[in-house]
């Protein structure tokens, strides 16, 4: 029991280590979204960062004038007030009154102490504040020092709102699996290959916690990791036969890259289609209230995006350099509302064209088109002045919002 003990203790401190090393990673980008975090914990006066030797704005600005990141000890510092801020706010909540997270709770003791005496570890006395810990560790090591507190921020929700739908999110798309296996990979692949397929979990956990929290998940997490789990595997297992072409390639040619990399083959699909998966909840949405399957509404959906050149657009604004926390928010923004049109213009296709399963396929675009095609014109002219563009800065992206907005009204 006691090498048990001392594994469990070793795991927790690999996760930590393992986080600060991909917020190292990501270096400089992140100065706004730290600098941001730091301030509200100063604000609030948990935080005192002349005690804690973190730097000032003013010290953090002139880094990112310099590009200069946050050294390891600092980010280490930040990672320790972000665990305790999340766990008073769990700690403080009825989340740990939720009959999902026991097996957390068991968890926490040796395997040996699980089987003998599992009905003395739930009613625990100290139950609320092993599971508070439990969650804790779990998030932040997961996904980092100020994803939590970003979203929170970003949203209007709160932490306890955002850890609730992460669980239900990690849960729904199995990602614990995959971040398992990515582990196992450890020191027989590059470290940066290890640290985007982490990062691509992150992309997938950020688009698909704004849905639910947009949605409200209100009630148990076994029920919604349950209804949401059945449209993610959906959605994972006919993802090569909806893709639409373009798509098809990119994930292709992602599982290819991994594979160059000595990665196998099921874990290479797996994190190449945390991408056009991370789509399953509006697809999902299209279904429930149209009474089509899944599969035909996403060939639909992924169609849609490839027509009007959203996941082009998408993928030109994911490359642009972020240096403020003010960028990053504007750019998260335009990539969600492209989303929600590439969702809403796929709805609109459905009730207009779709009367039966036969006629609800990919000709239903072109049909819908024809109804539109003046305002489909303009922005097709627009899209093929853009892709002459070299370096086309953040505004550009805008307007081409204005440009699809029509097209959903």
């Amino acid at each position: 029991m006691t090498d048990e003990v001392g594994e469990l203790v070793l795991s927790d401190n690999r996760l930590q280590t393992q986080a600060i090393s991909i917020v190292s990673f990501q270096g400089k980008s992140m100065l706004g979204e730290q600098s941001q975090f730091l301030d509200r914990l100063e604000k609030t006066g948990f935080l005192n960062r002349e005690i804690e030797f973190l730097p000032t704005r003013k010290e953090i600005d002139k880094r990112q004038n310099d590009q200069v990141s946050l050294t390891r000890p600092e980010l280490c510092v930040m990672m320790a007030y972000a665990k305790m801020d999340i766990y008073n706010q769990i700690l403080a909540s009825d989340l740990v009154k939720d009959k999902y997270f026991e097996s957390e709770l068991l968890s926490y003791f040796p395997k040996i102490m699980q089987e003998k005496f599992a009905e003395e570890i739930i009613n625990h006395q100290l139950r609320r504040e092993i599971i508070a810990t439990q969650i804790t560790n779990f998030v932040v090591n997961r996904v980092g020092i100020t994803f939590i507190s970003q979203l929170a921020q970003d949203t209007g929700f709160s932490v306890v709102d955002v850890v609730k739908h992460f669980i239900i999110a990690c849960d729904s798309f199995r990602i614990r699996e995959v971040w398992e296996e990515v582990e196992k990979l450890d020191g027989k692949i590059a470290g940066h290959i290890q640290t985007q397929m982490f990062l691509s979990a992150n992309k997938l956990l950020d688009r698909s916690i704004q849905w639910l929290l947009r949605n409200q998940a209100k009630g148990d997490v076994t029920k919604f990791v349950a209804r949401f789990r059945k449209i993610a595997d959906e959605l994972y297992s006919a993802l090569p036969e909806v893709l639409a072409q373009a798509s098809k390639e990119s994930f292709e040619r992602k599982i290819e890259r991994y594979r160059l990399n000595n990665v196998d083959a099921k874990l290479a699909a797996r994190v190449a289609a945390m991408d056009p998966v991370a789509s399953a909840f509006d697809i999902a949405e299209i279904s429930a209230s149209s009474n089509f399957d899944l599969k035909t509404i996403a060939k639909i959906y992924f169609v849609v995006g490839t027509r009007f050149s959203l996941k082009w657009l998408r993928s030109r604004i994911s490359n642009l350099t972020v240096t403020s926390h003010w960028q990053r928010l504007a750019h998260k923004t335009i990539l969600e509302d492209i989303y929600s049109y590439q969702m809403r213009i796929a709805k609109q296709i459905v009730e207009f064209s779709c009367e039966e399963k036969k006629l609800c396929e990919v000709n239903s675009v072109e049909n819908w088109i024809n109804t539109v095609d003046f305002l489909v014109e303009r922005f097709d002219g627009f899209i093929s002045d853009l892709k002459t563009q070299t370096n086309p800065d953040l505004s550009v992206f805008v307007v081409s919002l204005n440009r699809l907005k029509p097209l959903v009204i």
